[in-house]
């Protein structure tokens, strides 16, 4: 990821844009709001910043975006990065630095792949929080359709900043 920041665009979602963040010299940890551990499952909103309405990566999109969130985990803004979405339950949920992009959150899950993660983090969902499984489907199979036009437009954002490139 070092050697390739910089030189090529690169795009980390979840995990990869804590790997990202990491790599750039932010801390990575476990999510927290008023001193309790938070976890963000299920169906949110995040919001642009002006720096997030301005970024090709997110051309086409009105704020607030519905997302789908997978994680217990949050970041510090990279040095030297534009913070681009934000959330009440977690302050950085997307960032740019130069090339490179970092998104917290989802697009490309289908509801099949909702149950399949259900079926694989289930532990973990419902360790210190309450997740209602049957109401996660039922979100997931309403969002299809948004979701799946919002992993588009995201990608073919991405793949216009690659060909500027």
């Amino acid at each position: 990821i070092n050697e390739a920041i910089g030189k090529i665009p690169v795009l980390g979602i979840c995990l990869g844009s804590q790997i990202l963040a990491h790599a750039l010299g932010a801390n990575v940890y476990p999510n927290t709001k008023d001193g309790r551990s938070v976890k963000e499952i299920g169906y949110y909103e995040v919001e642009l910043t002006a720096d997030g309405v301005m970024d090709p990566i997110f051309r086409g999109f009105s704020s607030p975006v519905k997302v789908l969130q997978w994680h217990g985990d949050a970041f510090d803004l990279p040095k030297g990065s534009e913070l681009l979405a934000t959330s009440p339950y977690c302050r950085n949920q997307a960032f740019s630095h130069g090339n490179a992009y970092g998104l917290l959150f989802h697009f490309e899950f289908t509801p099949e792949m909702v149950e399949r993660q259900i079926e694989i983090d289930t532990e973990w969902m419902h360790k210190d929080h309450e997740i209602n499984e049957a109401q996660l489907l039922e979100e997931a199979r309403r969002n299809a359709h948004l979701m799946e036009q919002n992993c588009g437009r995201l990608f073919d954002n991405f793949l216009s900043i690659v060909k500027s490139e």
